[in-house]
């Protein structure tokens, strides 16, 4: 039986790895960690109650526990010397986290010498994407003249990706060193033609309806040839982007098997269905504003949320100042929230913009970003507060009572 602690468990990837421990007759998970502690790994996971609160105390944690493996899914900046503490304390770390520079992973691998604990770093776990990158690598001894595009969710924080870096430097070692594309082009605008890696561009793309995917794009006389990973968030029976797909086609599938059987057969709903049972069970809606949203579009929504008599009853979020702003002019009343990772002074000057005599104005949070120094500013500023993502009652329960309004994934009753 191998004993594993989580690092990052709160989050996406983490609660994923919890999950798969837990399903894992191999594998026993004795701790997790995160930022934000005090609640059962199992139901930030999604899989039940496991026994294991999470802890903010890394070191504490190995020490307690005495973990065979430490799986690592936290962020760039913390990476390293989450890693260093583990290999200090002969746990082996499988470090799925990003961003680690050539300079750390040859520290990490001297430390790991030093301590005769191996570490494990992977730019990617997905078996199609380790397939990619070994069939790049291969094309690239026959056409060496090679682009790759990444394409990730809108909150990845690094770029290029891991998987995009890992990927140029296999194919760095299999063909000679070039300078791509005219001796004498010129960028029009800096960064068009992406970072250079070894002579050869890599690009990334950062828009909401994307996972992970990666293109590495092959040129040749007369020909070119592409190798592409998409890995898709398995949440109905279908495939595909949501953003190309049509509203007739997503009506069709089924978005509740993957949950459990007492869900299967559960349909999407319209917003006009949304505001409907909302309208009829007397539920005040929070409406995040994601994407390709106009004006015009704004005022569509509210035509709906008109119709069913909720204009003062629903809040509008967005990370995207200007479909708050779409929305100012379309009510000079709504309550409006700005959803953000990153508070600081341009925050509040940014939500200066949206403010009316008539309206009301809240900050909609990551709990990543809470702390006592930023209640404090916005309790002298009059403004609300809003958090995201709280999944179980002790989260909740924790949070300061300034807090206005919080964002779950689960009903939390009591």
């Amino acid at each position: 039986m191998i004993k594993v602690i989580v690092n990052g468990a709160c989050g996406r990837m983490g609660s994923t790895v919890v999950d798969a421990v837990m399903k894992d007759s191999e594998l026993k998970l004795v701790g997790a960690v995160d930022i934000v502690g005090g609640m059962d790994a199992g139901d930030k996971a999604g899989c039940g109650k496991t026994g294991i609160i999470v802890s903010t105390d890394l070191e504490a944690t190995i020490k307690e526990t005495n973990p065979d493996v430490m799986v690592d899914f936290t962020q760039p900046s913390v990476v390293f010397n989450t890693a260093s503490i583990a290999i200090k304390n002969h746990v082996r770390p499988v470090i799925g986290t990003t961003g680690l520079t050539d300079e750390q992973k040859a520290q990490l691998d001297a430390l790991g010498k030093e301590n005769n604990t191996p570490c494990f770093i992977a730019a990617n776990f997905a078996i199609g994407a380790v397939l990619m990158m070994k069939m790049a690598c291969e094309a690239a001894k026959y056409m060496p003249d090679v682009e790759i595009i990444e394409l990730h969710h809108d909150n990845k924080l690094d770029a290029p990706s891991g998987t995009a870096l890992v990927t140029a430097e296999m194919i760095k070692q299999v063909r000679e060193s070039h300078k791509q594309g005219h001796e004498n082009e010129k960028e029009k605008l800096a960064g068009a033609r992406g970072a250079e890696y070894d002579g050869m561009r890599i690009h990334s793309v950062r828009l909401p309806g994307y996972v992970a995917h990666q293109e590495v794009i092959f040129g040749g006389l007369g020909q070119t040839l592409t190798i592409r990973h998409d890995s898709i968030d398995r949440t109905s029976n279908g495939s595909g982007e949501i953003a190309s797909l049509t509203y007739e086609y997503v009506r069709t599938l089924d978005f509740g098997s993957w949950k459990s059987k007492e869900y299967a057969g559960e349909k999407i709903p319209s917003f006009d269905e949304f505001m409907a049972f909302c309208s009829t069970h007397d539920i005040h809606p929070y409406v995040e504003l994601k994407s390709n949203i106009t004006q015009a579009r704004v005022y569509e929504l509210m035509d709906i949320v008109d119709k069913y008599n909720m204009r003062d009853k629903t809040s509008w979020v967005s990370f995207n100042i200007t479909y708050l702003q779409y929305m100012k002019n379309a009510d000079p009343k709504a309550e409006l929230g700005l959803n953000t990772f990153d508070v600081n002074d341009n925050t509040y000057n940014l939500m200066q913009k949206l403010k009316t005599s008539e309206n009301t104005l809240f900050l909609s949070i990551n709990t990543s970003c809470l702390n006592s120094e930023l209640i404090q500013k916005c309790k002298l500023q009059n403004i609300p507060i809003g958090v995201w993502i709280c999944d179980t009652r002790d989260e909740v329960f924790q949070l300061d009572p300034y807090i206005s309004t919080v964002t779950t994934n689960k009903v939390l009753l009591d």
